[in-house]
């Protein structure tokens, strides 16, 4: 009986306090000095409805995605590190994408662009989370390959349909020019 209780107690002792909404704050706003980001961050204890990502906290981290009073994810989680995670997958995309618009490349597939800052961003905070996202951004690309013709492809049938030629065969030769990935 005393070796059993010794064993709760001790599970006990190693369970990690839940952060409250203010410690939190100033925990994320301390990472995002150290990675010199100032995208906006997720709102604590107040859901905007804007697709602006809410955390709220009772006895585990609640993580909301909410846009015109409809809920669109609601992750929960005990884990501090899951948490942290999941805003700084939102906020390292923004980011990410704000440097794409900076740096576009016409003759690339932006999602190259935006992929390897994220990952970047990420990774200066914490190596395993960059570990995770470069196996998400591989599964994106097995399902959606890169397509670095894209823009020239698009452009190209844009200009045989203003010169005559009907959607279809525009579309054909421009595909046959610029070919789209997988045939």
């Amino acid at each position: 009986m005393i070796k059993e209780l010794r064993g709760i107690s001790m599970f006990f002792k190693r369970k990690k306090k839940i952060k409250g909404l203010t410690e939190l704050e100033e925990l994320i706003r301390s990472m995002c000095k150290k990675i010199n980001i100032s995208a906006p961050l997720p709102t604590f204890g107040v859901i905007e409805g804007s697709g602006r990502p809410a955390i709220f906290v009772d006895d585990e981290y609640h993580y909301i995605i909410s846009e015109r009073g409809k809920e669109l994810s609601h992750t929960k989680t005990k884990d501090l590190d899951r948490l942290l995670y999941l805003v700084f997958i939102d906020i390292s995309f923004t980011e990410a994408c704000k440097y794409e618009l900076l740096n576009r490349d016409e003759n690339i597939d932006s999602r190259r662009i935006v992929f390897k800052k994220q990952e970047d961003i990420l990774g200066m905070l914490k190596k395993d989370w960059r570990s995770i996202l470069v196996e998400k951004h591989k599964e994106i690309i097995l399902r959606s390959p890169f397509d670095d013709f894209a823009t020239k492809r698009v452009d190209l049938y844009k200009s045989l349909k203003d010169n005559g030629m009907s959607d279809e065969d525009a579309w054909k030769n421009a595909c046959k020019e610029y070919p789209k990935p997988g045939g």
